[in-house]
């Protein structure tokens, strides 16, 4: 029926929507669209007719997802325009290989979550913190002063000398 195609406009692939044959990747195409249409709070393409947005989804790119909502990852957006490539050959070839890859952007996404704010395994950073925070509010008891030396207790040893001792030694 014709509000049948009016309500799957948004989501057809180019090939059903040109008439071609389909099979499973046009199914991801229409789940890229609808990951598209989540995220960014739009279809991926917009026109005044169904036929006009039938027409888009064969021949027109959409706008990069990371530009539309920023919070959306380059990696999400990569892995949503594969799943939106107009021939079926540049999409993924099974649902395995594209959940593959959803599982590792969002394995990405946490570690960049984690490192970007927990800062609890990372007790060092806690008194850096602190001294920053002393030396730009003045607070600061003593500041250390800046020297081109390394003290004699810290010094590392001279391993060439020390060889040459030893082989002395042994002669």
């Amino acid at each position: 029926a014709a509000s049948d195609v009016y309500k799957r406009q948004y989501y057809m692939s180019p090939e059903m929507a040109s008439g071609r044959p389909i099979d499973h990747r046009g199914d991801i195409y229409s789940l890229g669209a609808t990951f598209y249409h989540i995220l960014a709070r739009r279809p991926v393409f917009e026109a005044d007719t169904p036929l006009g947005i039938m027409l888009k989804h064969t021949t027109a790119q959409p706008v990069p997802l990371y530009m539309v909502n920023p919070k959306v990852s380059i990696g999400l957006w990569e892995i949503i325009q594969r799943m939106l490539e107009k021939d079926p050959n540049d999409r993924y070839q099974t649902y395995d290989e594209l959940l593959s890859e959803l599982k590792m952007e969002l394995l990405a996404i946490q570690n960049r979550e984690r490192e970007s704010t927990d800062f609890s395994d990372h007790k060092e950073i806690i008194p850096l913190q602190e001294e920053v925070s002393s030396l730009q509010s003045g607070t600061s008891e003593e500041t250390p002063a800046y020297t081109d030396t390394i003290p004699a207790s810290e010094a590392v040893p001279d391993i060439e000398s020390e060889r040459r001792k030893r082989a002395l030694a042994i002669d």
